[in-house]
């Protein structure tokens, strides 16, 4: 049999899938005629699929020496050189391809490709443009351009190329899964929620899809829904982090949780994604208790994020004298903000978002990290991957978490003693540091807009009001909230957060209302504003009410400085007491009822007493900024001390 009529039949058996009968019919069109340049490419692309990179690139340079003008070899010899890290060869051999084939859009599309990996958006966009210009249906580099210009923060640009990509192709299960995340980023819930089931319909073994579909349905109020979905992911792919991690994270929300069950949650999370990394042992640090220590902190979060703005005042705080802080920021460049420059200012900041774990373990090690502080936990983009090697001899989790990692390789969790009391220390893995006052220190904003008088003084109703999370309004809570409002005639309740202008998100929270016998005219919901604006909501409220099992933390904290008191209780775990931490130490006791119904009777009882609130709310924002909450001196020292005692514990 000819070489060309085996390369044929390769291609036939190719194309129905079969890759290893393709690639020995290709490998015996190479025996039959060694300068078979178009048998030697395809065989090179079968090596490829079959994950065999360095395979393909001996082959198709093969082929390349018979045939140097060949755009499509050139094309895949780029993309197998990316698969082996050789970044530069790989560049090349892409730009040779298009200049072989300047017309061939896929070709741009694969540099588009290799670029936007690089973080080259604007040359990525460009690449894509090309190949859409040289054709205008190619649903791929559609999807490719709306993942640039998201990543760019272009949002409107992004979701026109998105819903582009799925006119052309309905069944593309990647550009809905793209548009439902780019109508998510524009609040459009709903929308968001159709086309990522549609992306599944279309793939419905699609894990990464049901894992968004949980991250909305918790912003539309809904986080049993959504944890069913987090584990519809974990079942289709069960080594699928962000999905299990989503999964305990949305397990504080729903009511009934404990801190039993939080704690067996975790720790089965930690036995399936942490099992085989061995936790090292020895490091190489100098033990010694007169020198500073070196913290590193490592975080995706440090920026205008409750994570950010509830540490700053610590890292511009710190005596460098004791206490070296490196930052390890994996926050994308593009996303830093003033907070993030705050840091960086005071800090050894390295940017490490596009750091392998291996190469981030590294580079801890290198920096003699004595101790390593974790500030995501469960929460988005997090690493704790890395923390389970143990790059650092001691490890802390701290403010981007609520609770137990439930990593062995995590040696403390830093709290308090509301937020962490006495007797909880069974419900963790780690050991709980507690720091003598508050655990965090809060920046006050400073565009937040003046303290008005009290809004009952100069209306005919007094307004209770909640700005957290819409995952934090779960059934109860908003039982609770209606029970209120029944019992304080002429009462009105404004909610507001990002997501909640959603009409099908207001139906729902209108309807559970409706449902408890409180009237909807009575509910203002609002949704997304800038923050100046958001901040001014609290103009409007006379109370905030406090969430539960899920409670308040820096939402507390902005009310409190636009002299607005929260009621609340303290919850059965860590989540659940952040207000009444916070309430505590400004000073506001009498705000923290026992428990649920207790709440309902303290929101009731504070309604009428107009004057009292009227007081406080004239008083609260310089209350607020003279306690231990915003002394960002005060909490370095005790930081300081703390780690202080840590680190001679070990050296000792």
């Amino acid at each position: 049999m000819s070489s060309s009529t085996l390369y044929k039949s390769g291609r036939t058996l190719h194309q129905k899938g079969d890759l290893s009968g393709a690639a020995e019919l290709y490998r015996l069109a190479v025996a039959a005629d060694p300068s078979n340049a178009d048998a030697l490419h395809m065989l090179g692309v079968a090596a490829l699929q079959l994950s065999l990179p360095e395979a393909a690139v001996e082959t198709i340079k093969k082929a390349l020496i018979h045939r140097p003008q060949f755009p499509e070899a050139w094309g895949n010899l780029g993309t197998a050189l990316k698969i082996l890290g050789r970044t530069d060869e790989s560049e090349i051999a892409l730009n040779r391809a298009i200049s072989e084939g300047p017309n061939i859009a896929p070709l741009h599309f694969n540099l588009g490709n290799f670029l936007a990996a690089e973080h080259r958006l604007e040359e990525s966009e460009d690449s894509y443009r090309e190949a859409i210009r040289l054709q205008p249906t190619y649903s791929e580099a559609n999807s490719g351009l709306g993942t640039v210009l998201r990543n760019r923060e272009d949002l409107i640009g992004a979701t026109a190329a998105f819903e582009t990509a799925v006119r052309q192709n309905p069944n593309f299960a990647e550009a809905r899964y793209n548009l439902g995340n780019a109508y998510r980023d524009l609040g459009r819930l709903t929308d968001a929620e159709a086309q990522i089931r549609a992306a599944i319909t279309a793939r419905p073994n699609y894990s990464k899809a049901y894992n968004t579909l949980g991250t909305i349905l918790s912003e539309m109020c809904r986080s049993e829904e959504a944890l069913n979905a987090f584990a519809t992911s974990m079942e289709y792919d069960p080594s699928y982090v962000p999905a299990s991690s989503n999964w305990l994270g949305t397990q504080q929300y729903v009511a009934g949780v404990s801190e039993q069950s939080l704690a067996k949650t975790h720790k089965l999370w930690a036995d399936r994604h942490t099992k085989g990394i061995t936790i090292k042992s020895s490091h190489t640090n100098t033990r010694d208790i007169k020198r500073p220590v070196v913290i590193g902190f490592l975080s995706p979060d440090l920026g205008i994020h409750p994570v950010g703005l509830l540490s700053v005042r610590l890292f511009e705080n710190l005596n460098h004298t004791q206490i070296q802080p490196v930052v390890f920021s994996t926050r994308r460049s593009n996303q830093e903000d003033t907070i993030s420059y705050r840091i960086a200012a005071v800090t050894d900041w390295r940017h490490a978002s596009r750091l392998s774990d291996e190469s981030l373990i590294k580079e801890i090690e290198n920096a003699q990290v004595d101790i390593l502080f974790d500030m995501s936990g469960h929460t988005a983009d997090h690493r704790l991957q890395v923390f389970a090697h143990k790059p650092a001899p001691i490890q802390i989790s701290w403010l981007g978490y609520v609770g137990s990692t439930g990593l062995q390789a995590m040696d403390y969790v830093m709290a308090d003693n509301v937020q962490a009391p006495p007797g909880t220390e069974q419900h963790y893995t780690e050991n709980i540091i507690r720091l003598p006052s508050t655990y965090t220190c809060f920046d006050p904003p400073d565009d937040a807009p003046e303290v008005g008088a009290l809004p009952a003084k100069k209306r005919d109703h007094f307004t209770y009001g909640c700005l957290n999370n819409p995952a934090k309004l779960n059934d109860k809570v908003l039982k609770s909230f209606a029970a209120i409002l029944a019992r304080v005639p002429n009462s009105r309740m404004v909610l507001r957060y990002k997501g909640l202008e959603d009409i099908t998100v207001k139906k729902h929270l209108l309807g559970m209302f409706e449902a408890n016998g409180i009237d909807s005219a009575r509910i203002d919901i609002l949704g997304y504003a800038e923050r100046t604006e958001f901040l001014d909501t609290y103009n409007k409220i006379d109370i905030a009410l406090d969430t539960f099992p899920y409670s308040g933390g820096l939402t507390t904290c902005e009310a409190l400085w636009m002299g607005c008191p929260v009621v609340t209780f303290p919850g059965v775990t860590f989540a659940g007491r952040h207000s009444t931490s916070y309430m505590t130490h400004v000073g506001l006791p009498n705000f923290i009822a026992k428990n649920r119904l207790g709440y309902e009777d303290l929101a009731v009882a504070k309604a009428d007493d107009l004057k009292s609130l009227a007081a406080i709310r004239k008083r609260l924002r310089r209350k607020f900024n003279d306690s231990c909450v915003c002394d960002g001196p005060q909490f370095a020292r005790n930081f300081t001390k703390a780690m202080q005692n840590v680190w001679r514990n070990y050296c000792e």
